[in-house]
């Protein structure tokens, strides 16, 4: 039998390559976004009823005398059409042996888009076994770390949900509240994983001589519920803006802004917001306690990445909204989750510390 010591050492890394996983999961699904490969699959867990996607748009288009199974799928005359059972084509299309396909009526073939949504689904499911590993080892180490066991189960679980939303993400043909949702739970799962992941290396290294003013938990929990009500609503701005840019493509940047209407200016009121409660941070960590290095550090990231948000916005605007600095803006802005949840774990720790 491996020792406890080696146990947590093995957890610990798998527990690293979840979150590691997991980040480079939402970098993916924002490429898809931005990408507009969001519905480059139409079906899910398939891809135009195939489990390996097609090519070339031939693959998926009616021929005559060929052989087709039940619920294959084919594009024919801009309409995705699903068959009812086994048979042979005739010389000519005929619509009494498919049907429509039922969930929506998105029928365009763009082997690009296809093929980076098909990737995002398998660096899904390879993510998905990552964080099943980690489970697995944190439950056997569940008499030491009971809490920590159900918090990676927690992840564990959500990731399987976030899997099933997906499908309806494809399903509701990228209805921006579902994205939302979508977004909101792999949040969720990153701050799961960040406390798993230093419960076990906190727990397992030396004690801290460390000591916080005690109400910077607190401020941190409020900052990492303003920063996820931030990251919502900009998730759905970026989805009315893209909407606006296919419906309107020849209007300019202020047009755009000016229909946005009344999210534009509650983001930037919550952005205002998030720069004061840094500010308060700020003061309390660094002239009101004794922080460790790991908490100076995190302090200096989060004012960084906020930093980085707000260039990021700006150059969005100028920018056109060009895809590369929306998919940056928001892969900076879940880092940015990821800090708090760090800085909230090492304070609580240090303060358990201190109080033992």
């Amino acid at each position: 039998m491996n020792s406890p010591k080696k146990d947590n050492q093995s957890l610990y890394r798998w527990l690293v390559a979840s979150l590691i996983f997991t980040y480079s999961l939402i970098f993916v699904g924002g490429l898809v976004r931005v990408s507009g490969s969001g519905m480059g699959c139409p079906d899910w867990p398939t891809c135009f009823g195939k489990l390996i996607p097609p090519t070339v748009i031939a693959q998926i288009s009616w021929h005559p005398q060929t052989e087709i199974e039940v619920e294959d799928m084919i594009l024919h005359n801009d309409t995705l059409w699903v068959s009812d059972f086994n048979f042979t084509t005739l010389e000519s299309f005929g619509a009494e042996n498919w049907h429509p396909y039922e969930k929506h009526n998105y029928a365009t073939f763009n082997v690009t888009h296809i093929w980076i949504e098909y990737f995002n689904r398998l660096f899904g499911v390879t993510t998905g076994l990552v964080i099943t590993i980690a489970m697995i080892l944190a439950l056997m180490v569940r008499k030491q770390f009971p809490r920590m066991a159900g918090v990676t189960v927690g992840a564990f679980l959500l990731t399987g949900f976030e899997g099933w939303l997906g499908a309806k993400v494809v399903d509701s043909h990228l209805a921006p509240m579902v994205i939302t949702l979508h977004m909101l739970f792999a949040l969720i799962i990153v701050s799961l994983l960040i406390y798993a992941m230093l419960t076990v290396k906190l727990n397992s290294g030396p004690s801290s001589v460390a000591s916080y003013h005690h109400k910077i938990p607190i401020y941190l929990k409020i900052l990492w519920g303003v920063t996820v009500i931030e990251i919502l609503l900009g998730t759905h701005m970026r989805e009315g803006l893209e909407n606006l840019l296919i419906a309107f493509p020849d209007h300019n940047v202020d047009f755009l802004m000016t229909t946005l209407g009344t999210f534009k200016y509650i983001h930037t009121g919550v952005g205002i917001l998030l720069v004061s409660l840094t500010a308060v941070l700020w003061n309390k960590i660094l002239m009101h306690s004794t922080p460790s290095t790991s908490v100076i550090v995190l302090m200096k990231c989060l004012l960084g990445l906020f930093i980085f948000q707000v260039g990021m916005g700006e150059l969005m605007v100028f920018g056109e909204f060009s895809p590369s600095f929306r998919l940056l803006h928001m892969w900076g802005a879940s880092l940015s989750i990821g800090v708090i949840m760090a800085m909230v774990i090492c304070v609580e720790h240090a303060q358990k510390e201190k109080n033992v």
